[in-house]
C-alpha cells in the first residue's frame, strides 16, 4: 500500500518527507552536542527539517489523494 500512495504522491512531497526523515536520524544521532562539529551538524539537520518543513505544508495534512475521493 505504501508503494502505491509514493506512485500517487508528487515527487517534491516524497522528497521532502525523505529529508525530514534524514534530518530526524541525524536529529536522533546528535546528543549531547559536545563539540563545534556536532552543533554544525546540528544546524545542518535543522536546515534540512526546515526546508523539508516548507515543503510538507504546503499539503494538507491528511493522506494525499490525488483522486479528491474519500
Amino acid at each position: 500500500m505504501g508503494v502505491f500512495k509514493a506512485r500517487l504522491a508528487p515527487q517534491a512531497l516524497l522528497e521532502a518527507s525523505w529529508l525530514a526523515d534524514d534530518a530526524e536520524r541525524e536529529f536522533r544521532r546528535l546528543r549531547p552536542l559536545t563539540s563545534d562539529e556536532d552543533r554544525q551538524d546540528f544546524e545542518t539537520a535543522a536546515g534540512m527539517f526546515a526546508a523539508a518543513d516548507k515543503v510538507l505544508s504546503t499539503y494538507p495534512s491528511r493522506d494525499y489523494n490525488p483522486t479528491g475521493g474519500a
